[in-house]
């Protein structure tokens, strides 16, 4: 199984008065993939990627039995909330620390007692992080919501 990219980027190519088509390029010779394998495809506007999304593929339709060969994601959380009036606001930065993918990371709002926070708007949840990725995510919720403290981001994954 591997996480280097097969194909490293689609881009939207609309030449002007003809129709948009889509290129790629190979980032490697690789003529059959692995076992297992991951795909990305994002669409950008300019420098802004505006949609991502992950993909966990194999050879064999439904078998990603080599997935379990993975090792547990070790990631680092980084939040920063501020209070602005009746709601909090703010950003979590959540880094992928080892050299395997991180697959489905949630995130999870907790209060001081250890009790969900809801409801939370979150910019994204259950994403993937490649090796020494990182991703922040913005984050809103109403302070009547909290029962207890300071909130905290918990992070969880499929692995």
């Amino acid at each position: 199984m591997s996480s280097d990219p097969i194909v490293s980027r689609w881009r939207w190519l609309p030449p002007v008065g003809q129709t948009p088509s889509l290129s790629s390029s190979r980032t490697d010779s690789l003529t059959t993939p692995p076992e297992v394998f991951f795909l990305r495809l994002s669409l950008r506007q300019g420098d802004e990627i505006v949609s991502r999304n992950d993909y966990v593929l194999s050879q064999e339709e439904g078998c990603f039995q080599a997935l379990r060969s993975l090792p547990p994601a070790r990631v680092a959380v980084t939040p920063s909330l501020h209070r602005e009036g009746d709601e909090w606001r703010g950003t979590v930065k959540v880094t992928n620390l080892a050299d395997t993918p991180a697959l489905m990371l949630r995130l999870n709002l907790k209060d001081s007692d250890g009790d969900q926070v809801l409801p939370v708007v979150y910019g994204d949840n259950y994403f993937h992080l490649m090796p020494h990725e990182e991703r922040v995510i913005t984050i809103s919720f109403a302070d009547e919501d909290v029962r207890a403290g300071r909130p905290t981001v918990e992070v969880t994954s499929l692995l």
